[in-house]
């Protein structure tokens, strides 16, 4: 996973987002709505307070290392332990002996400290691999593994094969419970070396007419494909026929086109590796002894 690196360094590009869509959704049954926490997971680092976690704050330090690795194809265990931290932060009866690396100074995350409570994550749950990073099935059941340990009545499953509509539904039934969706742009599929992807966006605010209409310019990263992001909004916009997906990657807020990443999964992102993390209530709480308790990081 997430071979396609970041670009916000060099500047954005300008092509802006086609307005012209066929409507839909265009009901009033869906309001946008978001996360509860305006900054997300907000980190520090020389100071800019970054929106989550970036798997680019690793060196290279060589083909095989562990830094490598994690800075190629840890986006898995970047969503994971953003998520983690993101229930943390909410709640002081989520936060424990891991979650507490990273939060040295409280609610107050520093770049330094994240990245120590990252490399527990990885050690002990995620075990990011070269090539394939963590896939799907194996980063719900690294989450389950650490809701266990850490006393969270949530479960986590991947979400096999599913349509549009029943995608949506599952993100704004997380987003509303204030839980960040675990979002994979998925590899070409079945060709995995094939290079067709998405572009993230920027928002950009225009004025027409005396009002201000929000619009979205295409970035540099225009070509998104084997990489998880973190939803943390819905924007629907029945006017201009589309709807928006607010997401954290490499540490900035971007935006997706829902149409355009469901026209990727219909094409060549396929339906199995391109889906979420799907995270709720458990139906049963199970004893808490069932949780293996992970060795000291």
């Amino acid at each position: 996973m997430c071979k396609e690196k970041p670009k916000y360094e060099d500047g954005w590009g300008m092509a802006v987002m086609n307005k012209h869509r066929i409507q839909r959704n265009a009901n009033g049954r869906m309001a946008e709505c978001t996360l509860n926490r305006p900054g997300y997971v907000a980190i520090k680092k020389d100071g800019d307070v970054f929106y989550g976690g970036s798997q680019m704050w690793y060196e290279k330090n060589g083909r095989f290392s562990h830094s490598d690795i994690i800075r190629s194809y840890g986006c898995g265990t970047i969503a994971a332990g953003d998520l983690f931290l993101y229930l943390a932060l909410q709640d002081t009866g989520r936060q424990n002996r891991i979650t507490r690396i990273a939060m040295k100074d409280g609610c107050s995350i520093m770049q330094e400290h994240y990245i120590s409570y990252l490399e527990c994550i990885d050690s002990q749950y995620t075990k990011t691999k070269r090539w394939i990073g963590v896939t799907g099935p194996k980063l719900a059941s690294a989450i389950n593994r650490y809701f266990r340990f850490a006393g969270i009545e949530y479960e986590a499953s991947w979400a096999w094969s599913l349509t549009s509509s029943l995608m949506l539904e599952r993100i704004e039934e997380m987003i509303k419970a204030d839980i960040p969706v675990i979002l994979s742009v998925g590899p070409n599929t079945p060709i995995l070396w094939g290079d067709a992807g998405i572009p993230f966006y920027l928002p950009v605010n225009t004025e027409n007419e005396g009002h201000v209409e929000r619009g979205y310019v295409k970035s540099a990263n225009s070509n998104i494909h084997g990489h998880y992001v973190i939803v943390t909004g819905v924007i629907p916009e029945p006017a201009a026929g589309r709807i928006i997906l607010c997401i954290s990657s490499w540490g900035r807020k971007y935006y997706m086109d829902y149409d355009e990443y469901r026209k990727y999964v219909a094409g060549p992102g396929g339906k199995w590796t391109s889906s979420l993390v799907y995270v709720r209530k458990k139906e049963r709480i199970r004893d808490l002894s069932e949780g293996l308790e992970p060795g000291s990081c």
